[in-house]
């Protein structure tokens, strides 16, 4: 199986994600259902398919393209379909609820201080243009 040079390597490197968004869909938590795509993920995972692929397929520089064998050529359409899934995603709904929030609060403890910082240079300024 000949696949075009920036599509297997999109795919290659978005594959790095497959455990992670795995464990979080797999999590009592999840707002998606346990389905075909999660056994999907769970076949490549645990048969080792992804470090397979990437060790066995072939750059053809000539063609730009890389050659999959063919006993793998079932597993890589299965990775394409994993990794197409995991885009299509909405993520945000993944991520645990304090997370999200301690992300947040660090994000506006961020802004209280640039914003305190900002005032000081103000403060600075005129007292510059006072003196």
């Amino acid at each position: 199986m000949k696949i075009k040079k920036e599509a297997f390597e999109r795919t290659i490197i978005n594959s790095e994600y497959i455990g992670y968004y795995y464990h979080l869909l797999t999590a009592d938590s999840s707002p998606y259902p346990q389905g075909e795509q999660i056994d999907k993920m769970r076949y490549l995972l645990e048969n080792n398919h992804i470090e397979e692929i990437k060790a066995n397929a072939r750059y053809l520089f000539i063609f730009r393209t890389y050659k999959v064998p063919s006993v793998l050529q079932k597993e890589y359409q299965l990775l394409e379909e994993c990794v197409s899934y995991i885009s299509n995603l909405n993520t945000h709904l993944l991520m645990p609820q304090e997370a999200i929030e301690q992300s947040l609060s660090i994000k506006a403890e961020d802004e209280a201080k640039d914003q305190k910082e900002h005032y000081k240079q103000l403060v600075r300024g005129l007292l510059d243009i006072l003196h």
